[in-house]
């Protein structure tokens, strides 16, 4: 009897497609819903590449968007040169003109700020669609030495920003060059 017992309870806790079909195992069940989370997340990835793209455009603030500094503020990518007379910086700011950009130089700092604004307005029967967008950048380069503020020059032509930043004749003296042995 209590043979018959517990053969009714064994039964009674085997899934009903005992043998019928293969059960999945831990490792199967972890996989499908990787990949079930793996596709949402595309999908949000499209959606949101997708809004953006539309809203500013191939290249709209896209410049900007990488890597970010304090406050979210965007950073523009530099080269920093130094030869014995001089610092040259060079700065992408794809799509600014020289009247976006402000230069000033602090105490052993050269500072550039940009600020880049549009608007785009269409319409067409049954819509009106008009868009506003702006971004803007700080960047603050710390320079060992001084530099001669008044010899200091600006260019910007095809996205580039550059800068010509001679030192004085003490800043040229304090560096000294030590052999490495």
């Amino acid at each position: 009897m209590a043979l018959k017992k517990l053969t009714e309870k064994a039964k009674e806790l085997m899934p009903l497609n005992w043998g019928k079909h293969p059960v999945r195992t831990q490792d199967e069940a972890r996989q499908s819903i990787t990949a079930s989370r793996n596709d949402v997340h595309r999908m949000f990835n499209d959606i949101f590449e997708d809004f953006f793209s539309r809203r500013f455009g191939e290249n709209g603030l896209a410049p900007f968007t990488e890597p970010l500094g304090p406050f979210g503020k965007s950073l523009p990518q530099i080269d920093l040169e130094e030869t014995d007379r001089e610092f040259k910086v060079t700065a992408e700011v794809p799509g600014m003109e020289a009247e976006d950009i402000d230069v000033s130089i602090g105490d052993h700092c050269v500072i550039i700020r940009g600020t880049k604004s549009g608007e785009r307005e269409d319409s067409k029967e049954g819509y009106h669609l008009k868009e506003i967008h702006s971004g803007s950048f700080y960047r603050s380069i710390p320079l060992p030495i001084e530099v001669d503020r008044d010899g200091v020059e600006a260019y910007c032509k095809n996205g580039q920003l550059r800068l010509t930043l001679p030192k004085t004749e003490t800043g040229r003296v304090a560096v000294k060059k030590i052999e490495v042995k």
